[in-house]
């Protein structure tokens, strides 16, 4: 088939020879344009004929031909999809230094055994090359008013600083003994100040900052994410972790993760198998809350899974975060975004939060506050964030018959004289009053039932009402809750 053999001479057929004519042959049928549609059906025919003989050589390339035939058109489909087109000059431009810095991350990741899990000169180098690295990725996959400026220089890793470690959260212990301390406070309208970690919720106010698409999809095509999963996944010793390098690298593959799944459902998509790993690692990095926030904002198909563990293990981390905390107003923050898609309620995860939330009411330090036992604390609490000119309108009101409704007669506030502030405690309970409100929306049943007789009463959202005096923050959570609890109530004989 391949070549003339003589018949006359057969002493002088090389089978080598053959081999190489015939695999020749194959190669130019494959080489030739077209040659499939022009006779498909007989080329077909004759491929599934030579598969006839016992030729192995043979049988491998026509069995490459019937795969290439029958694939090409998919593949040919799926290399299309994979193709971006960047249409912005500096788009380019950035991904020319996204794939050089793609290269040294690849070489340091073979290293890495060399300098993760040491602490000299070197592995510091390395850690902080790697820190800056990924603090360039998470920059272009945020849009900003240079992107309008086509002739605007792209800006190099020598332009990015990486952003600070959060300021640390006090535990359980330090926790307690500044508790008899006078607290700092916190400004009502912007809480900006005392023990609130500030940082933890301007991250959440970032939501509507607007992406580059277009950079997002092209760190995608590089598989960016698994490098950084690469540094989160690896096992280091304990002087290792307790490492302030090595923890700023961490934090900054945290917030690359961050800026490349906001408002990328595909990319959301590639992220999400790494659930177990961002949950057991959730009380060590605030940014891993604001990670799942983006994950499953809004996003439906994530939302309408079974996220039952997914709740319980973030119901649980804030059980355990003390009352003077911030960690815990952001765990309980968390917890709203899996109440909704855009407008739409999401019925079996309100309800699943308010079982969860209520399963050990001997756990849960704010429901205690809310008890009869823990009221009078709670009371204080929110009376110590006012000024003493408005806990002296309470008291007198209270004094006086008993029925003031906690707004004072003081008239308006005076020059100098200090805002309301809100302590760390009751910021906590504004968080868990919104929480607890969400969960209620739209007529669900059994988180109604809950909240009613394990959480705040109506006798009790009354004495709280009251006592909060011009605490407007506070008293405005608790109204959202006592709307939504009560008087959107689905149950009609509530009040009878």
């Amino acid at each position: 088939m391949g070549g003339k053999v003589d018949a006359e001479e057969p002493a002088k057929l090389s089978f080598k020879q053959v081999e190489s004519q015939n695999i020749e042959f194959l190669e130019q049928i494959a080489g030739c344009y077209n040659f499939e549609a022009d006779g498909q059906d007989a080329y077909i025919c004759v491929l599934f004929d030579l598969l006839l003989y016992k030729y192995p050589l043979l049988a491998k390339g026509v069995f490459e031909l019937l795969v290439r035939l029958f694939t090409r058109k998919r593949t040919l489909l799926e290399t299309l999809l994979q193709i971006q087109m960047l249409e912005n000059p500096r788009s380019i431009q950035v991904l020319g230094k996204v794939k050089t810095y793609h290269a040294e991350l690849r070489r340091l990741i073979e290293d890495a055994d060399q300098w993760l899990n040491k602490s000299n000169s070197q592995s510091k180098k390395a850690k902080r090359r790697v820190t800056q690295i990924f603090s360039f990725y998470a920059q272009i996959c945020r849009a900003d008013a240079a992107e309008d400026d086509q002739s605007a220089p792209t800006r190099g890793l020598d332009d990015f600083e990486a952003p600070g470690l959060p300021t640390e959260e006090p535990d359980a212990e330090q926790a307690a003994a500044q508790s008899a301390a006078p607290r700092k406070s916190v400004s009502a309208a912007h809480a900006q100040q005392s023990k609130v970690n500030q940082r933890d919720f301007i991250l959440f106010e970032e939501v509507n900052q607007r992406q580059n698409k277009e950079n997002q999809r092209l760190l995608g095509s590089f598989g960016i994410e698994n490098l950084a999963m690469f540094f989160i996944k690896y096992r280091v010793d304990r002087n290792s972790v307790n490492d302030p390098v090595y923890q700023q690298l961490i934090h900054q593959c945290y917030h690359f993760l961050v800026m490349y799944v906001r408002d990328n459902l595909q990319n959301q998509i590639k992220v999400h198998d790494n659930l177990e790993i961002f949950l057991r690692d959730i009380d060590k990095n605030p940014l891993i809350c604001l990670l799942l926030y983006e994950l499953f904002k809004d996003n439906k198909r994530f939302l309408t899974l079974n996220v039952s563990k997914i709740l319980r293990q973030i119901i649980l981390s804030a059980e355990e975060a003390s009352l003077q905390s911030s960690k815990k107003a952001l765990y309980l923050k968390l917890l709203e975004v899996f109440c909704k898609f855009e407008d739409k309620l999401v019925r079996p995860n309100q309800q699943e939060i308010v079982i969860n939330f209520t399963r050990d009411i001997s756990k849960n330090n704010l429901i205690y506050l809310f008890s009869n036992e823990g009221l009078p604390h709670l009371i204080k609490l929110v009376q110590d964030c006012l000024p003493a000119r408005y806990r002296e309108e309470i008291e007198n009101e209270n004094k006086n018959d008993g029925k003031g409704n906690g707004t004072g007669t003081g008239g308006p506030k005076k020059p100098g004289e200090p805002p309301c502030a809100v302590s760390i405690e009751v910021f906590n309970v504004v968080v868990c009053l919104n929480l607890m409100s969400t969960c209620c929306e739209g007529k669900s049943d059994l988180a109604e039932i809950k909240c009613q007789t394990e959480i705040i009463d109506v006798h009790t959202a009354l004495s709280l009402y009251r006592n909060a005096g011009r605490l407007w923050p506070f008293k405005c959570s608790l109204l959202k809750y006592i709307s939504h609890c009560y008087l959107d109530s689905g149950n009609p004989k509530l009040f009878s």
